[in-house]
């Protein structure tokens, strides 16, 4: 007999919520901006989307540092890359951002 596998719950519920973004940050050694807009908002944290595909010399990582702004003034402010996934090679990522701050 097996057991049953558990679901962990979210720390929050995620609201559908589409905003222009821009994020601001560094890999191998250079520093990028990357359009993108949020799928989704939480208290914890913001569901994204690149607008464009990434370029593979600056891709996001799990556990790097982004600082997240929007186009209207909004500033998320720093955020961990929880995960990542592009549904296909040069395609735009989608990823989950954890708040820092």
């Amino acid at each position: 007999m097996g057991t049953t596998p558990t679901q962990e719950a979210r720390r929050s519920a995620r609201r559908p919520h589409k905003l222009g973004i821009t994020l601001l940050a560094k890999s191998s050694g250079m520093e990028f901006h990357e359009p993108a807009h949020t799928l989704d908002v939480s208290d914890h944290g913001l569901g994204i989307r690149t607008d464009d595909p990434v370029d593979p010399s600056r891709a996001m990582d799990p556990g790097q540092i982004v600082y997240v702004y929007g186009d209207s003034n909004n500033h998320f402010g720093y955020c961990r890359v929880i995960w990542v996934e592009a549904k296909t090679v040069g395609s735009p990522s989608q990823a989950g951002l954890e708040f820092m701050n």
